[in-house]
């Protein structure tokens, strides 16, 4: 079969080219020198499983990137023995329009984020990268039990990351650690007594700090997870953080951030709060919270170290910007 009209001998330069565009666009050198079956293996492997990285993230990325390497060699070496290079036609165009479909899907739905704290740890430690699904989230609500990344209620500017515990319309409670959603404990299992974690004193220059804690394990929402608690925690005795403290104490911007801050003074508590009648033991339900419309109630891993919603109220599903991918 006869090359299309613009065939030319490859140069040096060329071959440089042709390298680099292979890289970007897998297939696109033996598309050009005629090599199109193997040009059509090299684009769908280095552009289809793009969406599996929403669910498997970072070996799916490391697969696609190995084989654009793979392919920026293979182009190298089919351009040097090729005679002549024909830079028209439907096979280039659809191999530069698959490279290229690859990237934008890649940078359309995925994003990187550094954890700042170590409210999620053990399952996220301080400084960590993690990969965020950003587009499934656009079409489906969180579900309980998996991690979300949230423009912060009282400063929408700044990205918080932490744990769908419950949805809108259910209650919340925590009474001596044991996490109640809609009046049922989540299930909670041991896994080590004596554990520590790192923090970071971001007050005193960035300095690390060993911290002792027990290591539990979770069930929420078809999720297993892992938490921490200090370890002198005793789900048998009320603490500081048993949730919600009383009518008189709805989570809200004015508990998360007292002062004069002109975001915290618009914000407004939301949600409502149900005390349980009867008389009842200090570990066992005296009253919830009930997650109002359009949001979710967010804990954080590190359950007596996080900032979340027991403290600031809700997280409007609006608000909601990425899924972790486990």
């Amino acid at each position: 079969m006869a090359r299309a009209c613009c065939a030319d001998p490859v140069t040096g330069d060329q071959r440089i080219g042709l390298t680099v565009v292979s890289l970007v666009c897998p297939g696109f050198a033996h598309a050009v020198t005629g090599k199109r079956i193997t040009a059509a293996i090299l684009a769908t492997l280095g552009t289809l499983p793009c969406p599996l990285a929403l669910w498997f993230g970072w070996p799916v990325l490391a697969f696609v990137a190995v084989v654009r390497l793979v392919a920026a060699v293979l182009g190298y070496l089919v351009s040097r023995r090729a005679t002549a290079a024909s830079w028209g036609g439907l096979a280039p165009t659809a191999v530069v329009l698959a490279g290229l479909s690859g990237l934008a899907f890649l940078k359309i739905s995925l994003e990187t984020y550094r954890i700042p704290s170590v409210s999620m740890v053990p399952t996220l430690e301080v400084k960590s990268s993690v990969l965020v699904d950003q587009l499934t989230i656009r079409w489906r609500k969180p579900t309980r039990g998996e991690v979300v990344l949230f423009g912060y209620p009282c400063d929408p500017e700044r990205t918080y990351i932490k744990r769908v515990i419950a949805l809108a319309g259910d209650s919340v409670e925590v009474r001596c650690g044991v996490v109640y959603v809609n009046g049922e404990a989540i299930k909670s299992e041991l896994v080590k007594d004596r554990d520590s974690y790192v923090d970071v004193d971001e007050a005193d220059g960035g300095r690390e700090i060993k911290r002792d804690a027990s290591r539990y394990r979770e069930h929420h929402g078809g999720h297993a997870y892992e938490v921490v608690h200090p370890v002198d925690y005793k789900a048998t005795e009320p603490d500081e953080h048993d949730f919600p403290a009383g009518r008189d104490r709805m989570p809200s911007c004015h508990e998360a951030e007292p002062g004069d801050n002109a975001l915290v003074a618009q914000a407004r508590p939301t949600g409502t709060i149900v005390e349980v009648t009867g008389k009842r033991k200090p570990c066992e339900p005296q009253a919830h919270y009930v997650v109002p419309a359009g949001s979710i109630f967010v804990m954080g891993d590190n359950r007596n170290n996080a900032n979340d919603s027991r403290v600031y109220g809700a997280v409007s599903l609006d608000a909601v910007t990425g899924r972790l991918i486990d």
